[in-house]
């Protein structure tokens, strides 16, 4: 991971305050949390019709409120995770506004900015991939179609440049099907 926007903001509230202090960046995080869930909502209210928007505010927001993920809260160096939420979702909808636009500018920015945030970053232009490959085949070849592809191809590529194997990683890998399997659903029975 290369979690530039983390450290940033660590360093940031340190310089602030004058010390290192693991409660501001729980708050930031969860600024953070509650900012990409209170997006999603508006979102949603401003595309779909008003019993729909409603319906889809409170489940985000039932969601996110649900304490699935405290520890990453209560861990602030974790706002990575965040970021990297925040980061794609503007990427992919910046992507699918009409291109060269300045949203659409905002919105490979934004690709970029994922990009470092974690190393799963380059995973939302992987999602943008299949959706311009079906525009391409069923409208035809575009502008807008053509280099949207192109950005979402650079992304990846940029994404799979910056790929790092840890080689002190190794022993952590399933080494078959059935460890892989065993593990998942030893994971799927939290908390019993």
């Amino acid at each position: 991971h290369r979690i530039y926007f983390t450290l940033g903001v660590d360093v940031l509230l340190t310089l602030v305050s004058g010390q290192f202090d693991a409660r501001q960046e729980c708050v930031v995080s969860a600024l953070l949390q509650a900012g990409i869930a209170a997006s999603l909502a508006l979102f949603a209210w401003r595309r779909l019709s008003r019993a729909w928007g409603l319906i889809s505010g409170g489940i985000i927001i039932t969601i996110s409120a649900l304490p699935l993920v405290w520890d990453n809260v209560l861990w602030g160096f974790q706002s990575a995770f965040y970021f990297l939420i925040g980061f794609s979702l503007l990427g992919m909808d910046g992507l699918l506004r009409e291109t060269f636009s300045t949203r659409w500018w905002l919105g490979l920015l934004a690709m970029l900015c994922a990009l470092i945030s974690m190393g799963s970053g380059f995973l939302c232009a992987l999602v943008l991939l299949p959706l311009f490959m079906r525009d391409l085949l069923t409208a035809g070849p575009s502008r807008r179609i053509y280099w949207s592809l192109v950005a979402t191809a650079a992304v990846l590529a940029l994404g799979w440049y910056f790929h790092f194997e840890a080689p002190w990683h190794a022993n952590l890998r399933a080494r078959s099907v059935k460890v892989f399997v065993t593990y998942y659903g030893h994971c799927l029975a939290w908390p019993v």
